[in-house]
């Protein structure tokens, strides 16, 4: 009877299906077998205890304790590396092709910004190998998701989207997950079920193919699995690959130490490594706040700029062209460098319209419908400018400069009015030369540079932008460097910090003025105009006014973002986001109080008030860096590490860019700031280093033992 009402119910689950099958069968055979044995409770103990196990190995705890065993299995396995830098490179690069878009096709400004929005994925100065973009659910979300390929691993982002019941508004959740090769040890795929599946440490990612119909699934599992077994992502994970790009550096400096040095010298050794390099962590510190405050003048220095080229008689005037005449040339003789410059911004009578290399010159442009090779635009030299009539030569013995396809035709033409007596002051025709300056460029030339978007207005712009940052530039190197040696930093690595600085500042500072420039040149100026947005925002309906107030957006963002996303990363403390957002805030106020000496005294604001707050609010970065020292001693002192070794996870550590780049940075970010010093960056340098050592055969343990035996023996 029992047996006839077994096979009734797998005939009726297998019948329905595989997807209730287990609580089909379950129950029912739970019921059948405690009515069968009820008599018999050591029997029904053995069966319960069975069916336990059974459900047990079945359960996720169950699976995740395999999972553990199998990732210590293969993080303690001795893998001899079956690989060189350029076949890493080459696989990189492959893996990036199993994605739609790899190599030049990838949109580096957009992929860039979705790797970063993983916590470990991207930093400055990496590599995106392939990017495969998934547009949002949500129109009016920017966000995009998808799966992105860069040399620390994989990053795969998807979206949940949820309705609010009582508004049925939409709102995205996005589940990200970063696959870095650090520690990635198992990829498979499943055919039936097209899962691809990866582990990185105890992390498992399983990929859908089916959601991503694009994906070469074929060339990205080749590629994950060749990295596996050819033994890098092992080594990445052990940090044998760093010893690998370190070991000319550790080489250099094995002499410097002693084999028989005692742990004292350890300590004094430590206590002189980890101060230059918290010296140097301050001395970067004081850096970035003189950056900041520079960072703040941006926008009133390209507002300045703004004005200073006459921008809105470059883009809405009359004579347009030759108020980029004279830009351009005074920039291309070098601009304040050489003494050039603009001079004309008051418009005085007979004045010079700009300087070049110290001598006053007049700019005069004639664009008229076939004036190149003409003599059009000397002529305007000689228009009297109340009645607009030819006479004499306007400007004593000023010269005038004309556009390079109008120069010769000027030359015969400023000879002639010699001649007639229309030079004062002149007499002999020869003098036409000292008298007409040739341009740098022709007519069309200086026309396309009062449009955006030109070529020539663009290599225009630049050469500006480059020429009015360098001010900037110059006060953040010589203020980091001077603050960088006054706490005891070497001149070389002071050298190093100020040029960091200062070369960030000079791309901000560049950027912003190029922008604004070109936007002011731009047909949305105009739109804005017609729009009335502008009246609404209570600007004056001119071009460099809408600039300006780019220009100060582009300021706000500058001086308050980086360090709003890091927030919201995770990345800093809401007590750090506010005190770097002070220091951003005074150093604005002093910077618009100063006008152009802005210059010196906001970046002075900066670092003065951060000096202050430091006494208020410590940096993240500092007490990070106190946690890492704590974690660094208590587990090196105990390691029994030689000299040698002890030297070296000092290189690996303390002295590591990283430790001032992104550590202290992912030692804030982790849930446990300790634990991630202690078991992510000092054990993994220890480890890293004590696997160098020689290993003690079964042989010669043998022979040690024999020779001990007799040694005593014969005692």
């Amino acid at each position: 009877m029992w047996f006839i009402l077994l096979i009734a119910i797998v005939v009726i689950a297998s019948t329905v299906g595989k997807k209730y099958w287990m609580w089909i069968v379950g129950i029912p055979i739970v019921l059948i077998v405690v009515g069968m044995f009820q008599s018999h409770p050591v029997v029904l103990l053995i069966l319960a205890a069975a069916a336990g196990y059974w459900i047990y190995s079945s359960s996720e705890a169950f699976r995740n304790k395999r999972i553990e065993r199998q990732f210590i299995h293969w993080k303690n396995q001795a893998l001899v590396s079956q690989y060189d830098d350029n076949q890493v490179l080459e696989r990189l690069e492959k893996l990036g092709q199993s994605l739609p878009l790899y190599g030049d096709e990838v949109p580096f400004g957009r992929a860039e910004y979705f790797a970063t929005s993983f916590e470990n994925l991207f930093f400055t100065g990496d590599m995106v190998y392939g990017y495969y973009p998934v547009r949002s659910a949500i129109k009016l979300e920017l966000r995009e998701y998808g799966i992105v390929v860069t040399n620390r691993g994989i990053g795969i982002a998807t979206q949940t989207v949820l309705k609010d019941k009582d508004s049925r508004e939409e709102r995205s959740v996005a589940n990200v997950t970063e696959l870095l090769f650090s520690g990635m040890w198992f990829i498979n795929y499943d055919k039936e079920k097209q899962i691809i599946t990866i582990r990185t440490e105890l992390q498992e990612k399983q990929i859908d193919v089916s959601d991503y119909p694009l994906l070469n699934y074929g060339l990205l599992i080749a590629n994950v699995n060749w990295l596996i077994t050819s033994g890098f992502t092992h080594d990445l994970y052990t940090g044998v690959t760093d010893e690998r790009f370190e070991q000319a550096l550790n080489d250099g400096l094995a002499g410097l130490t002693d084999a028989s040095a005692d742990v004292n010298q350890r300590r004094a050794l430590f206590d002189e490594t980890s101060e230059a390099a918290g010296i140097k962590l301050d001395a970067r510190s004081n850096a970035d706040a003189i950056e900041a405050g520079m960072n703040t003048q941006v926008g009133a220095a390209a507002a300045r700029n703004l004005h200073n080229i006459q921008i809105n008689q470059m883009v809405n005037g009359r004579q347009g062209h030759g108020v980029a005449a004279e830009y351009t040339n005074s920039v291309f003789d070098g601009g304040f460098l050489t003494n050039s410059g603009l001079r004309g911004q008051d418009n005085a009578k007979h004045g010079a319209d700009r300087l070049s290399f110290g001598r006053k010159v007049q700019v005069k442009t004639s664009i008229k419908l076939g004036s190149e090779n003409s003599a059009d635009s000397i002529r305007l030299s000689f228009k009297d400018g109340k009645t607009q009539r030819m006479g004499k030569y306007q400007y004593g013995n000023m010269p005038t400069e004309v556009p390079k396809d109008q120069y010769q035709k000027s030359l015969e033409y400023m000879r002639e009015q010699i001649r007639k007596g229309n030079v004062e002051g002149h007499t002999n025709p020869n003098d036409a030369s000292k008298l007409v300056k040739r341009g740098k460029f022709s007519t069309d030339f200086y026309r396309n540079v009062t449009k955006a978007g030109t070529l020539e207005s663009l290599t225009v712009d630049s050469v500006n932008a480059v020429e009015q940052s360098l001010p900037m530039v110059g006060v953040v190197f010589i203020m980091s460097y001077a603050s960088a040696r006054w706490q005891g930093v070497g001149k070389k690595d002071a050298a190093k910090i100020a040029g960091s600085a200062s070369l960030s500042s000079g791309v901000m500072a560049t950027g912003t003025q190029l922008f604004t420039t070109q936007v002011a040149k731009s047909n949305m100026v105009k739109n804005i105009f017609k729009s009335g947005v502008a009246k609404k925002l209570g600007l004056k309906q001119e071009t460099e006014n809408i600039s300006k107030y780019v220009g100060g957006t582009l300021t706000v963002a500058i001086s308050f973002g980086p360090a709003v996303v890091d927030a919201l990363r995770g990345r800093i403390s809401t007590e750090q986001l506010i005190k770097n957002s002070v220091k951003a805030a005074v150093s604005l106020a002093v910077g618009s109080l100063s006008g152009p000496a802005g210059l010196l005294t906001a970046p002075i604001a900066g670092y003065f008030t951060k000096k202050v707050l430091d006494v208020f609010v410590e940096d993240d970065a500092k007490e990070m860096y106190q946690v890492f020292k704590e974690e660094f001693l208590d587990v090196v002192m105990a390691s029994g590490l030689t000299h040698e070794e002890f030297q070296e996870v000092l290189e690996m550590t303390f002295q590591n860019k990283k430790l001032e780049g992104c550590w202290l940075k992912d030692m804030f970010a982790a849930n446990d700031s300790r634990s991630f010093a202690r078991n992510v960056l000092v054990n993994e340098a220890v480890l890293s280093v004590l696997k160098k050592r020689k290993k003690i055969t079964n042989e010669e343990v043998l022979t040690a033992y024999s020779a001990a035996k007799d040694e005593y023996v014969v005692a």
